[in-house]
């Protein structure tokens, strides 16, 4: 397994919890993506909140890039932030300017449906989106010690709203896709 973050406090993290649990098989590195030099090819790439910071000129790049290191069948997972989030609307209306100083200067919200296409041109197919959540993530910044009971009452929501029609208004989405099979391998 390999871990790759920007933030040498996520590897220091990530370091202390391999240590902490004697696992063996992990790797981490501290690198920003534009100086990730892969070699190797992996059955599954996870993108935890990533895809949103990259310039979108570069996103094409980045997942062509990540196609070619899957095996064939090989399965990518990511999860980012929902353009048409309705607590986003909600939040830039009451917080103003303020509602940046939660962002870092190149976060961007993404369309699901752009990231599809773009997943899909990148050689990944079986496509899946998913929302997950509507108030947790959001909840998470404004109250970072609150009493468990309202995380527990914000996830159950959360899990209505994204089973629901409403879904696509959902604050963030994940996506799955996978790398078709080599002609040889069906």
């Amino acid at each position: 397994m390999l871990g790759v973050d920007l933030s040498s406090e996520a590897i220091a993290a990530a370091l202390t919890a391999q240590s902490d649990r004697a696992i063996h098989n992990a790797e981490f590195r501290c690198v920003a993506v534009e100086e990730l030099a892969l070699e190797e090819r992996f059955d599954t790439v996870v993108c935890l909140a990533l895809l949103h910071h990259l310039p979108p000129q570069t996103l094409p790049g980045f997942l062509a890039a990540i196609s070619d290191h899957l095996v064939s069948g090989g399965l990518f997972y990511s999860q980012d932030p929902n353009v048409f989030g309705i607590l986003r609307s909600v939040g830039r209306r009451i917080l103003g300017r303020r509602y940046d100083a939660y962002h870092s200067e190149d976060e961007r919200e993404l369309d699901p449906r752009e990231v599809v296409t773009t997943l899909r041109g990148a050689g990944l197919d079986d496509v899946l989106v998913s929302y997950v959540d509507l108030t947790l993530i959001p909840m998470l910044f404004l109250m970072t010690r609150g009493p468990d009971s309202v995380f527990h009452v914000c996830a159950a929501f959360d899990r209505l709203w994204c089973a629901s029609p409403l879904a696509r208004w959902a604050s963030g989405f994940s996506l799955i896709a996978r790398k078709a099979p080599a002609a040889r391998d069906t």
